[in-house]
């Protein structure tokens, strides 16, 4: 159908009459036309530019759309690539059934595959009112329309309005992608054969982004404190949410299942959350450049300058998840600069001017640019390795816990920090609660009550000035400077106050469970003496972690090695996708999988 087009306009002269519209055709099939345009030139745009073939336009006429041009692909693989498409099937209708305001020929679907096929083009919902029936949407090129037809129902009107391009910009054609344009993101922590449900409650496997009161829900279910939970459920006019970015993508990166597909080079996803993906105030990749340096320097300072007695303490010791990550992120960064080597080589040899895409620039670290557009298949390939080798670490069953708990109390110390500055009596309280928790490892136990109400007193004090100051910093950070500023709060101040505690809270469970348990045995002894006998083993808390001497280097390098890995996820998982930064949700509470019928006019 769109190559029939295409042809036909070539086949006319030079010169052409320019009509200013085109409306005699049913909108619907304005629709097809721009799903098969998406297809054809996104393949088209990965075999030439991301494959380097030289591929003709016949050579698509009879090859699957899931098909990639891969010389060692086989082909029974192909349905765990390309999950996501667009089907279409006639239906008779009689014109005695019409309703009278359509004049032409509609077409039927539901809302949420209308949902889904408007995200698959790069359009987004600016309007979306179900209580109005007013729908608008626009992008690309494209503009979108829906109202109430008496006698009918809700009908959609698919127009183009301007230039439309299919290239880097394609959504990712992964099935799980669905489930993002209604808010919801799937999760490491997701069971296999998992179906979800628009009205079920979520668990750990499900995040909800959709608005702030989603948000707040995700956050419940994490388990984060009740302070924390309010930032989204009663939020104030001052509520800050973001540092370089938003939090919410953070969670995205953290624990989200990476949606982008092997051996192709789209990374575009519809944006699950209510903020901008705006990556002109930063650098994906600078973090991770400085987040390499930051723990190379500290391991390196440990293990060499450190004093003795301390080295047995030190949480960036030389071990297996450390060296991992510093090893993985040298990966990155060396596929980045054999692709910007690469793209130099090109346009030196190439000297005309060639058309200026977003594809075509790369970065220069220091310097304020666009994140470059990841067509070379090295740095897509080292991306999944560093996160398949996270996730490995992060699923282990007795793990699986601990990554819970240290994503509940980062996000925590995050938001916390992020709204230090509308700090009420209640926040400064908790600031207070962590340094003394810090005090108390460290004061003599002959201290006196007063001496010891006062040092309260200072540490929370001093611990909020200083955590303002850093904020200050960051605000006040140039572009170089922001990505060191952000990575040095997280390591000298979230990471040490995320392992406090979790230590802390760890080591008054395990308290608990020891006066219960020694409670117990008294009562089935009969005397003191025997009860701690019969407790000489090794304890474990409900959470599976072992508490017993938590305080210990050993319990604080595990958590520690936990949230290196998951920041490191998290970037590496920044850099493989990516969001439109005009793509902001729209509330579509309880319309994911819904088959209420839409019509296309």
């Amino acid at each position: 159908m769109y190559d029939e087009r295409i042809r036909s306009l070539k086949a006319g002269e030079t010169r052409q009459a320019i009509r200013t519209a085109d409306n005699e055709l049913a909108t619907w099939l304005a629709l097809l036309m721009a799903l098969q345009r998406m297809e054809k030139e996104s393949r088209q745009w990965q075999a030439e530019e991301f494959f380097g073939y030289n591929v003709s336009n016949n050579e698509w006429c009879n090859r699957a759309s899931h098909t990639p041009l891969l010389d060692n692909f086989d082909r029974n693989d192909a349905n765990n690539l390309h999950t996501l498409t667009v089907g279409m099937q006639k239906k008779k209708k009689s014109w005695d059934t019409m309703p009278e305001h359509m004049k032409k020929p509609y077409a039927t679907s539901t809302i949420c595959h209308i949902v889904e096929i408007i995200a698959m083009l790069g359009i987004h919902w600016r309007v979306f009112n179900r209580n109005e029936n007013r729908y608008r949407a626009q992008g690309n090129g494209f503009l979108v329309t829906g109202a109430n037809v008496d006698d009918l129902g809700i009908v959609f009107s698919f127009h183009k309005m301007g230039e439309t391009w299919f290239k880097e910009n394609r959504i990712i054609p992964n099935e799980n992608v669905k489930e993002l344009c209604f808010g919801y993101c799937p999760t490491i922590f997701r069971l296999r054969n998992f179906k979800m449900y628009a009205d079920e409650p979520k668990d750990l496997g499900t995040l909800q982004l959709a608005s702030l009161a989603a948000m707040a829900e995700t956050l419940k279910v994490i388990g984060c404190n009740t302070r924390t939970v309010k930032y989204f459920s009663k939020p104030s006019v001052n509520t800050r949410y973001s540092h370089l970015f938003p939090v919410a993508f953070e969670m995205l990166g953290m624990v989200g299942t990476v949606l982008q597909i092997k051996n192709t080079a789209f990374r575009m996803l519809p944006n699950p959350t209510i903020h901008h993906w705006d990556r002109k105030f930063f650098s994906v990749r600078t973090l991770l450049v400085t987040y390499k340096s930051v723990l190379e320097e500290a391991a390196k300072y440990q293990m060499q300058e450190a004093p003795v007695e301390t080295q047995s303490q030190a949480m960036f010791n030389n071990n297996d998840q450390i060296s991992m990550i510093i090893s993985e992120a040298g990966k990155v960064e060396q596929s980045f600069c054999a692709s910007e080597k690469a793209i130099r080589v090109s346009q030196q040899q190439h000297k005309q001017e060639q058309e200026q895409d977003q594809f075509t620039t790369y970065f220069l670290p220091g310097q304020r640019t666009e994140e470059p557009k990841l067509y070379c298949r090295a740095v897509m390939a080292s991306l999944h390795a560093a996160i398949e080798k996270c996730d490995i670490f992060l699923k282990v069953p007795r793990e699986r816990r601990l990554v819970q708990f240290v994503l509940r109390v980062h996000l925590q110390e995050v938001l916390g920090m992020l709204n230090s500055q509308n700090t009420d009596q209640g926040s400064a309280e908790d600031c207070s609660e962590t340094a003394v928790e810090k005090e108390e490892s460290l004061r003599s136990s002959d201290q006196s009550p007063k001496v010891h109400r006062i040092n309260k007193q200072q540490m929370a004090h001093k611990y909020r000035k200083v955590m303002l100051h850093k904020l200050q910093r960051l605000d006040s950070a140039s572009y170089g400077e922001r990505h060191a500023v952000l990575i040095d709060m997280y390591i000298s101040w979230v990471r040490e106050n995320v392992i406090w505690k979790i230590c802390s809270e760890l080591d008054r469970q395990r308290k608990r469970q020891n006066h219960q348990n020694e409670s117990q045995r008294i009562q089935r002894t009969g005397t003191l003496f025997g009860a701690r006998l019969a407790g000489d083993g090794d304890e474990q808390d409900d959470d599976g972690v072992d508490t017993e001497g938590c305080w210990e280097s050993k319990a604080k390098q595990e958590i520690s090695d936990v949230w290196c890995v998951l920041i490191f996820r998290m970037i590496c998982w920044l850099l493989l996708h990516d969001f439109h930064k005009l793509d902001v949700q729209i509330d579509k509470d309880g319309l994911f999988g819904s088959r209420l019928p839409v019509y296309i006019a």
